[in-house]
């Protein structure tokens, strides 16, 4: 099996396989058919798809944990975006 478009989801690295119907779990080969639980915490996203170990973040409209594997990030509704340190610094005083 050939794949490519290689990504992280929730910290599990996937990727499409080439003339394939879908996305694996490039360790296992395993299809991708539901939203995987979070490789750090093992939790899955909250019902508004939130990373559970953050929840939802007054004035945030977007924030990422990193799960481990890529840097944390938050957006926040007036568009200012803040990645890794600082946004790892920003959620231990807010979680």
């Amino acid at each position: 099996m050939e794949i490519e478009e290689f990504q992280y989801v929730r910290g599990h690295l996937i990727g499409g396989e080439i003339g394939g119907n879908g996305y694996v779990y490039v360790d296992t080969y395993e299809s991708v058919d539901e939203e995987p639980s979070c490789i750090r915490c093992g939790e899955y996203p909250t019902p508004e798809g939130h990373d559970a170990c953050l929840g939802t973040l007054e004035g945030v409209k977007f924030a990422c944990c990193g799960h481990g594997t890529e840097d944390a990030y938050i957006t926040f509704n007036n568009g200012k975006t803040i990645k890794g340190k600082k946004a790892i610094e920003y959620l231990k005083n807010k979680t």
